[in-house]
């Protein structure tokens, strides 16, 4: 089945993919903020949180690319550095560092997972968040 997502989404998603570093492997758009839901406006569905994944090769140099554009996405794990961040998000978890409402156009959250740890969700199922981050057919 596929989804209505917004228009003219191509310029609107490269405008906001620029403001972020762009050693990006892969980025894509997922959510209420894409794909419009039943019952819902085109004017609430353009207020909606807008959710991305950017797989990215390796995640000190985006993480400290990133610290250096956009500190301000940051929590307090910003002042320990992009190492000490992508050994947290690398080592813990889901491998995956998660940043929730990134002032990006008013409405971006981001996660940023290294594109090896992605893959190998697909290929083992070893985090079924990553897995279906990669494998949703929504």
């Amino acid at each position: 089945m596929t989804l209505p997502a917004l228009q003219n989404t191509g310029v609107f998603y490269r405008r906001i993919l620029s403001q972020f570093p762009q050693d990006i492997s892969l980025a894509f758009a997922y959510g209420s903020g894409v794909f419009k839901q039943h019952g819902t406006s085109q004017g609430q569905m353009e207020k909606n949180m807008l959710d991305f994944v950017f797989a990215v090769d390796d995640p000190v140099t985006w993480h400290t690319m990133n610290l250096l554009q956009n500190r301000k996405h940051y929590s307090i794990l910003k002042l320990v550095g992009p190492t000490k961040i992508s050994s947290i998000q690398n080592d813990h978890g889901a491998s995956v560092y998660y940043n929730t409402l990134v002032p990006v156009d008013g409405r971006v959250t981001h996660n940023i997972t290294a594109r090896l740890n992605g893959f190998k969700s697909i290929v083992y199922f070893d985090c079924l968040l990553n897995a279906s981050f990669y494998i949703s057919d929504h």
